[in-house]
């Protein structure tokens, strides 16, 4: 079976998740992921991440 993962695109052309997937990024510290106002669906999985990326100290982005 030959599946692929898309990134999906906001009408701006800004990533905004994946056919099945969130997106995050680990960087300095920060847990950075595209915002709801960009097309990223909210999701359990989503703000579950969000919370224990918080609950181990790392500082959560969420661009509005």
């Amino acid at each position: 079976m030959d599946v692929r993962k898309r990134s999906m695109l906001n009408a701006e052309g800004y990533v905004a998740e994946c056919t099945g997937d969130n997106i995050f990024i680990v960087k300095s510290g920060q847990l950075q992921t595209p915002p709801l106002s960009a097309g990223a669906l909210y999701g359990i999985t989503r703000a579950v991440v969000m919370d224990l990326a918080q609950q181990n100290g790392l500082v959560v982005s969420d661009p509005i």
